[in-house]
């Protein structure tokens, strides 16, 4: 009814600005789709908008602390009957985003690197999708790069390969 929202988290290489990882939920059984892989999300809850939809989701099935990302930016994709939007976001110098699931819509939630995302069974959607938003979160960082150079510190510099 409020749409949903979900969290494109990724993990770079402060020297390079390349993706190296993705954080994706493992979705239970039960849910649809059950056993496919696939951004940790969920529906809105009336009032909420997409940013705090997903930050919240994300803490609710992973355990994921906001503090430890920056939002880059969103994309809502729009199918009538209902909406969902892509909020990109990177961890921030606070140090690296540990997840693990926490609730029974998880069956595993973890860091894969971005060149092994393909080898899992993805959920529909964001299997058709996921060229599409590597390509706009390259953007975004291209966009930011000037800003994570200021806030990243140079212990990271080559801390993940």
């Amino acid at each position: 009814m409020n749409g949903a929202a979900g969290l494109f988290l990724l993990r770079i290489n402060p020297s390079s600005f390349e993706i190296t990882h993705i954080l994706l939920q493992h979705r239970a059984l039960w849910s649809a789709e059950g056993g496919t892989w696939g951004t940790i999300g969920g529906a809105l809850d009336f009032g909420e908008d997409a940013v705090a939809g997903a930050l919240r989701e994300a803490h609710e099935e992973g355990g994921v602390q906001s503090s430890n990302v920056h939002v880059l930016g969103t994309i809502k994709r729009d199918h009538q009957t209902w909406s969902y939007t892509t909020v990109f976001v990177v961890e921030t110098e606070n140090g690296a985003v540990s997840a693990q699931a926490q609730d029974c819509e998880s069956i595993e939630i973890r860091w894969v690197k971005v060149d092994e995302v393909r080898t899992l069974p993805l959920l529909t959607a964001f299997g058709k999708e996921l060229d599409e938003l590597l390509t706009i979160a390259n953007d975004l960082l291209v966009e930011y790069r000037s800003e994570w150079q200021k806030v990243v510190p140079n212990r990271w510099k080559g801390k993940w390969t």
